[in-house]
């Protein structure tokens, strides 16, 4: 019966990663093994972008776009992270091939779907993380979370008018 207790546990600490709520903690090494600490990111902000798979047409775009607006992104303070479940070599390959330009991009492979999983995002079905977006604010709350359908690509738009929005009601809440 204790192993039951342990496991639920567990599974309640990161269910309902959601908007508002503290983001789960981190450590990872990006593609070229430097390492990432959440805690330790100069207190700025970051979005996590999931993509299910390196190589899809849809991942390649998602993580472009990112990577095009990885200054504007850093105008607001914002490190954009891509993030999937496959492994290290096969998204080294697959950036330098795609030209996907300065954008940091983290290995989920080992242990397979740990981040995915914290933040509940790893689809079990498929063994990969769900597209997903979410904004990690720098008191560690998580204030923006979406999903996306696999084959639909976030609009970075839509995330900039969030990040816009969302400063100016912390600006007038002070």
């Amino acid at each position: 019966m204790r192993t039951n207790n342990i496991f639920k546990d567990i599974f309640t600490k990161f269910k309902n990663v959601e908007v508002g709520k503290k983001a789960p903690d981190f450590i990872a090494e990006d593609i070229n093994r430097n390492s990432f600490d959440l805690k330790n990111r100069l207190s700025k902000r970051v979005l996590l972008s999931f993509f299910p798979m390196a190589w899809k047409k849809t991942s390649t775009i998602q993580m472009k776009e990112l990577g095009q607006n990885n200054s504007r992104l850093g105008r607001y303070g914002i490190v954009p992270i891509g993030i999937s479940t496959d492994p290290v070599l096969s998204l080294k390959n697959w950036k330098k091939q795609t030209g996907i330009g300065n954008l940091k991009l983290i290995s989920d492979f080992y242990p397979h779907g740990d981040i995915s999983k914290k933040y509940d995002v790893f689809n079990k079905k498929t063994g990969r993380s769900n597209r997903s977006n979410i904004i990690i604010g720098q008191d560690d709350v998580i204030i923006f979370k979406h999903e996306y359908a696999e084959h639909s690509i976030p609009e970075i738009e839509d995330l900039i008018n969030f990040i816009e929005e969302y400063r100016k009601k912390s600006k007038s809440a002070n």
